[in-house]
């Protein structure tokens, strides 16, 4: 260089002291990024990404594993889920199994980004509420000041209503409304009007107390009316531990509990109780255990498995994460049980003389890590979860029964973290 020009030395100093401007900018703005993200109370309609940035699919929703689901008039409606412990979505997406299409519920309000949450569909008046879940795991520099907010596991409770034209979450904020929790089951018992929110854990290790049962009066229209009801326990102790489980309706006042680590069904009627003075509804819980010592096909592992009820049939399918006959959770298996009245107000799983153990053309379904089994007029549906542990699917699998051939429709990318 000429004498006159700049130096090596004064191109280093300028080059490490841009590098050390462009740093800082981009710290500062990060931090401005979570500040913003862990200050809002309603995030708009986007997902939380810490690790990449990648848009969400445009022709149906990205694999994901504990996602909320729900059916609405033969209609698959998902919300949320992981795609990793730093993921979490708040997306809103519908299936139609009738014309084979994805499509986005578009809302200017949702609930928070989480996975795990329980959402029902209310038949009744066209809506579908969401309650529970778990935040994803921020990164370390926005863990404290987000812990000191509303923590991992906040006691949300969100309602959308289908009905109207303007389709958006609206939180309802009801007095006396117990911790938040994940993994819980739930159901609604359309006679009766409660939406049932049972078991789940607050820190994914530590199942719930057995008594941790939730049982939300909705038969108010306004959400704002509802009320949490007060239940009475009795009969036999309900299944423990009860997380990644289900409760299964089968009538109109009466479902099964299962466990997700026992083989251990429980029958539980439920009697409506009317306070003369207040007129406030309670409900009381009446256990009764299921026997199942004599069945064959009994999934070894009960964690994930997915259950639906025929009340015409008498007849409970379920859908284990693992082939029957083994424990470990690599393969899948769907079997098919009646249930049957005994006496003295018992009840017992008999084998269904054909086609217990339906063979799947050696194709696992992707039940691992929260799939959702439901039933269509000539098969069954699943949706979501894994094939194998981070394999995780948006697959929509539609079971069709031809001469008693289970033949597979599989709609929907797959997604291997």
């Amino acid at each position: 260089l000429p004498s006159t020009g700049p130096s090596l030395a004064h191109f280093s100093r300028v080059s490490f002291r841009f590098e050390q401007i462009t740093r800082t900018h981009l710290r500062r703005k990060n931090r401005r990024f979570e500040k913003k993200l862990i200050s809002c109370e309603q995030l708009k309609d986007t997902r939380i990404d810490y690790l990449r940035g990648n848009l969400l699919s445009t022709n149906g929703p990205r694999a994901r594993y504990q996602s909320s689901v729900a059916m609405l008039n033969n209609i698959l409606y998902v919300f949320g889920g992981y795609v990793d412990s730093l993921t979490a979505l708040n997306d809103s997406w519908y299936f139609s199994p009738k014309k084979e299409t994805w499509d986005r519920v578009v809302c200017s309000k949702t609930p928070q980004a989480k996975g795990g949450a329980v959402m029902v569909a209310d038949v009744k008046r066209e809506r579908l509420i969401l309650f529970g879940g778990k935040l994803s795991q921020l990164p370390q520099s926005a863990l404290a000041a987000f812990r000191t907010d509303v923590g991992l596991y906040p006691n949300e409770l969100s309602v959308l209503n289908l009905g109207e034209k303007k389709k958006d979450w609206h939180n309802i904020r009801l007095p006396n409304t117990s911790e938040g929790r994940t993994q819980a089951a739930g159901c609604i018992l359309p006679k009766l009007d409660i939406f049932i929110i049972d078991g789940g854990s607050f820190d994914e290790r530590t199942p719930i107390d057995p008594d941790q049962t939730l049982v939300l009066d909705i038969k108010n229209a306004s959400p704002t009316s509802w009320r949490w009801a007060k239940i009475i326990l009795e009969g036999d102790i309900p299944p423990f531990p009860r997380s990644i489980h289900a409760i299964v309706p089968i009538s109109d006042d009466s479902m099964i509990f299962t466990s997700n680590v026992v083989r251990d069904f429980k029958h539980c009627k439920v009697t409506l109780i009317v306070d003369n003075q207040s007129s406030r509804r309670s409900f009381k819980f009446t256990f009764t255990k299921i026997v199942t010592d004599h069945l064959t096909h009994m999934p070894a592992y009960m964690r994930g498995t997915s259950y639906i009820y025929s009340m015409s049939t008498e007849m409970l399918i379920w859908l284990s994460p693992v082939k029957l006959s083994e424990e470990q959770p690599q393969k899948s298996g769907l079997a098919i049980h009646r249930l049957k009245f005994i006496e003295n107000e018992s009840f017992a799983f008999e084998n269904f003389p054909r086609g217990e153990n339906l063979k799947l053309n050696n194709s696992p379904l992707p039940c691992i890590l929260g799939s959702t089994l439901h039933q269509l007029n000539s098969g069954f549906l699943v949706f979501g979860g894994a094939r194998k542990f981070f394999h995780l699917s948006a697959e929509i699998k539609i079971l069709l029964f031809q001469r008693s051939t289970l033949l597979l429709q599989t709609f929907g990318p797959i997604y291997r973290a």
